[in-house]
């Protein structure tokens, strides 16, 4: 029995000191070329992949270990073309925006300064070995959207034309493009934005004038925007505030029509004699003032109102869209003045004549 026991004991003692070879084998072959016992050097890490913003920084980190004599490089693959960066400690491309770090005998880093939209693609920590070790990662250059200069500009148009509004921007990921009107006016087709990069106005009138604005994002930066003011051309039209001006001879009178057309109208005066009136003898004075918004003021001064004086005037504006005209009467204030204790008067005989 005791006999039995020895030699269970010598036999496990056996297999034990079996595996403790066999494991060893097994490691010296994973670690060596061919089983030879000489350690091959690897890439234990090489940092993620990374997304990184036109104009800033990048850094790339690469740990080995057992590199022996053999040198490590970087190489920037895109497109199928393959640049070599660096060589060990040292670059080797003419672009000085790359630099090599080599914090000990086991980090390499690379540093990108300025990122450029070529630099997006993958880059390759290599040991030069006999069996050449490599580990990627892969860089994405976000780029913020830029408006082109194909896009809509400054845009004058006849009223009714059709209108098409265009706005086209670059980045990366691709921009999306809405359009606004200054102060939130409501665009033509109703609602205060519209998606989308070309902007149509079917049918355009003057309400339409005005400035239109493009927007391009992408979630990169404050993103891009363009404003385009849009000019719509349409004939004058006239309005009268005081249809009828009543003035006392030899007092100052003041006749006004208020235009509003586009392009910027021309103002005449004309009298009930079809006769264009003129700064002449001084007794006449015509101005004209800007409102803004393609309106403008026309005023008709007289300085002393004689009797020949009164009468109508014409306002008469023209532009290269059309022309409209205005009726003005110059009356005598002394009318005004007296129609209504006439009027009074009136009415009280009336009532007496009843009562009676």
């Amino acid at each position: 029995m005791l006999f039995q026991c020895l030699v269970l004991v010598s036999f496990s003692v056996i297999l034990l000191q079996l595996r403790t070879v066999s494991g060893q084998s097994s490691f010296l072959q994973s670690n060596s070329i061919n089983g030879t016992g000489i350690i091959l050097p690897r890439i234990i890490y090489i940092s993620p992949k990374m997304t990184v913003v036109s104009g800033g920084k990048a850094l790339l980190r690469c740990f080995v270990e057992h590199l022996g004599t053999n040198k490590v490089l970087w190489i920037h693959a895109r497109d199928g073309q393959f640049t070599a960066l660096t060589d060990g400690g040292s670059r080797i491309t003419s672009d000085t925006r790359f630099t090599v770090e080599v914090k000990s005998a086991t980090q390499y880093n690379l540093e990108i300064r300025e990122v450029y939209e070529e630099d997006a693609g993958e880059y390759q920590c290599q040991i030069a070995a006999r069996s050449v070790v490599t580990k990627s990662t892969h860089i994405t250059v976000h780029i913020p959207p830029v408006i082109t200069e194909e896009s809509s500009r400054r845009l004058q148009i006849g009223e009714g034309s059709k209108v098409y509004l265009e706005c086209n921007a670059t980045g990366f990921p691709k921009p999306r493009v809405h359009w606004g009107r200054e102060n939130d006016a409501i665009l033509p087709m109703g609602g205060t934005q519209f998606w989308g990069s070309v902007l149509e106005i079917p049918q355009i009138n003057r309400n339409d004038r005005g400035i239109y604005i493009c927007f391009a994002e992408n979630g990169v930066g404050r993103g891009d925007r363009r404003s385009i003011p849009v000019l719509v051309e349409f004939p004058p039209e006239i309005t009268v505030p005081r249809p009828e001006t009543p003035v006392n001879r030899g007092d100052s009178a003041e006749l006004e029509c208020v235009v509003e057309g586009f392009p910027d109208p021309w103002i005449d005066w004309y009298n009930d004699l079809g006769e264009l009136v003129r700064n002449v003898d001084e007794s006449f004075i015509t101005t004209n003032l800007v409102a803004g918004n393609e309106m403008k003021t026309g005023k008709l001064s007289v300085k002393s109102v004689r009797d020949e004086h009164y009468g109508k005037y014409r306002c008469h504006a023209e532009n290269e869209k059309g022309a409209a005209d205005a009726e003005v009467k110059l009356m005598h204030g002394s009318s005004a003045v007296v129609i209504k204790p006439l009027c009074a008067l009136l009415f009280v005989l009336a009532v007496v004549q009843i009562v009676s």
